[in-house]
C-alpha cells in the first residue's frame, strides 16, 4: 500500500468517525428535555457522547 493510499484511508476513517459522532450527538440531543439540553451543550459532548448514546439506547 502506498503512502498516499494509507493517508486516504486514514482521512476516510476520520470522516466516517466524525459523521457517526455527529449522528449520535444529534440523536441524544433530540431525546433530552430542555433543561438537559442546556446542560448538554455547556459541557463538551464529544468526550461523553458515546456514554450518553449507550444510556439512551438502553432505555428506549
Amino acid at each position: 500500500m502506498s503512502e498516499m493510499s494509507m493517508e486516504r484511508h486514514v482521512l476516510q476513517f476520520m470522516g466516517a468517525y466524525t459523521e457517526l459522532q455527529d449522528s449520535m450527538q444529534f440523536y441524544v440531543y433530540g431525546h433530552l428535555s430542555d433543561e438537559e439540553r442546556q446542560e448538554f451543550t455547556k459541557r463538551n459532548p464529544d468526550s461523553k457522547i458515546l456514554d450518553a448514546f449507550k444510556k439512551l439506547c438502553r432505555h428506549t
